[in-house]
């Protein structure tokens, strides 16, 4: 095999014996500080609460603006809980240390919230009276 034409490539590697031991001092000492380690679970429920909050807060908000009526929400439940569950299994599998298999749950629940979405829409009756910016 021909030596590489890049001369950082043809030289072996200069180790510095000392930068592993300021590396290994460095990582001690904040090691040392102490700090309290903030758990995983409690950032996966708060990423969670937050996007259903903002979800219930905008429902709530439309209700009583008189954007949309109760029953309307309520006839769309099962939807805004598949969403809402999609949100909770994105949100665990995304702060997970081992959620690989649950990020891929996520997905799939996603793509079919999608769809449930767009399928189990209804026909359009009369024209809408909220802003261009709201979806279904």
């Amino acid at each position: 095999m021909p030596a590489p034409s890049d001369p950082l490539l043809a030289s072996p590697p200069r180790l510095d014996p000392g930068a592993l031991e300021r590396a290994l001092a460095a990582s001690r000492a904040e090691l040392a500080l102490g700090r309290p380690v903030r758990r995983w679970r409690p950032q996966a429920m708060g990423l969670f609460a937050a996007a259903a909050g903002m979800a219930v807060a905008t429902t709530a908000v439309f209700v009583a603006l008189g954007r949309t009526t109760g029953s309307a929400v309520m006839g769309r439940a099962p939807m805004l809980a598949m969403l809402l569950s999609t949100g909770a299994v994105c949100s665990w599998g995304a702060v997970s240390p081992r959620g690989r298999l649950l990020r891929w749950v996520g997905v799939g629940m996603a793509l079919l919230s999608a769809a449930a979405l767009v399928l189990t829409r209804g026909a359009v009756r009369e024209p809408s009276s909220l802003p261009e910016w709201v979806c279904t």
